[in-house]
């Protein structure tokens, strides 16, 4: 209940602020994420210790991003951004397929950059960061282990990018970014003693199914990159170019 309390605070808070200014809704769209996971090690391996982990991937997800202007900020474009990634690794004797969601929630900013031509057309070049708001249910294991659990919760976390958008008409862009993602800056657990009565798996420390001794373990950096391909559709001409 903290943590659903803690993301409605600063959601109205940030909402706040943006509607306080002088702004107008500039783009939406959506794009399909492809993700590779870069840390920590116990996630990137595809088994570890008889439990499950996912490799670098590639997973597969898809999002959806608002952009919203001011006028005293014509360079700077507010976003907000919702994703939904499918993390999914198998391995493993017997072989266990292993599955994480993760569903995202973003607001950040980007900053226009000097627009290319490419032939008769402008490339419209930017940078951005984002505040991560990322909810992990519970993951899961097939077949199941029995008294394996892995764990759930929201983590707070950090994105960094940027992207190109290209003009496919005059009111459709196509908008490819790659971002990198620190996903558990704030919020992630203490370690967690794990004993042979006690199974448990979490999806974001090394995984450990039914272990023989008693050990604990840490969360780690959950870490991974992003590419993002899809498609901006403009609801209003917005300075800076974007």
């Amino acid at each position: 209940m903290k943590k659903a309390l803690l993301l409605c605070a600063v959601m109205v808070v940030a909402t706040g602020l943006v509607f306080g200014q002088a702004f107008k809704i500039t783009s939406v769209g959506g794009a399909l994420n492809v993700n590779g996971i870069l840390g920590p090690e116990g996630t990137t391996e595809v088994v570890s210790k008889g439990g499950g982990g996912t490799g670098f991937g590639p997973f597969l997800g898809i999002g959806a991003k608002v952009r919203a202007s001011m006028a005293s900020m014509p360079a700077i474009k507010w976003t907000g951004r919702v994703s939904f990634d499918i993390f999914q690794g198998s391995g493993g004797t017997p072989t266990r397929k292993f599955t994480q969601n993760q569903l995202g929630i973003g607001l950040g900013a980007e900053y226009g950059l000097k627009a290319m031509m490419m032939g008769s057309k402008e490339l419209l070049p930017y940078v951005g960061g984002e505040l991560q708001f990322n909810i992990y249910p519970e993951g899961s294991l097939d077949p199941a282990v029995s008294g394996a659990k892995y764990a759930s919760g929201m983590r707070i976390g950090l994105g960094l990018g940027g992207g190109i958008e290209y003009p496919l008409s005059d009111k459709l862009n196509l908008d490819v970014g790659l971002k990198l993602s620190i996903a558990n800056l704030l919020l992630a657990p203490a370690a967690d003693a794990i004993t042979s009565t006690d199974p448990k798996v979490l999806f974001l420390s090394k995984p450990i199914v039914n272990p023989t001794l008693t050990t604990k373990i840490e969360e780690g950096t959950f870490m991974f990159i992003s590419l993002n391909i899809g498609v901006n559709f403009s609801l209003a001409s917005a300075a800076g170019g974007m």
